[in-house]
């Protein structure tokens, strides 16, 4: 299956250290960071999106979480409440190869879930997110985006 020989829904984060931190926010930022000049489909509600990240403290830059290895990529259903709020919110729309920077409150992030990391999830945290979208839509456009593709 050509699914099966591609990385075809992937979002890449890298660490992100803040010197000082980042202030606190109400709301979730998004901030796009590269885009590709062309963007044949986007992320909608009810995609099934697979995920590398890295997710770090918008206070003091500490790594909290993190999934690297595209064998082992983190799968979910965007819209679906598998995610913390500012996933759900923060990877719609977004074009095949598009990079964001996520600075998420802790209303729409972990404070809900408790402090087992012994981290404080009362502040902002950051992911810096890049995205395909899933395998289903990206096989009704395989012409346009098998350039698009990686191999894994």
């Amino acid at each position: 299956m050509i699914a099966r020989s591609y990385a075809f829904a992937f979002t890449w984060a890298l660490p992100l250290l803040q010197a000082g931190g980042l202030p606190p926010t109400e709301k979730l930022d998004i901030k796009t960071t590269f885009k590709p000049s062309s963007c044949p489909i986007t992320s909608q509600q009810g995609d099934q999106l697979a995920m590398l990240y890295v997710g770090t403290l918008a206070s003091n830059g500490v790594r909290f979480d993190a999934t690297e290895d595209p064998r082992n990529a983190f799968k979910f259903k965007l819209g679906a409440g598998e995610v913390i709020k500012g996933w759900d919110q923060g990877l719609l729309e977004m074009c095949v190869g598009e990079k964001r920077r996520l600075n998420i409150p802790s209303a729409l992030g972990y404070a809900e879930f408790g402090n087992d990391l012994g981290l404080s999830f009362k502040s902002n945290h950051l992911n810096q997110v890049r995205t395909l979208t899933d395998a289903e839509k990206m096989l009704q456009h395989q012409p346009r985006l098998k350039s698009l593709l990686t191999p894994i």
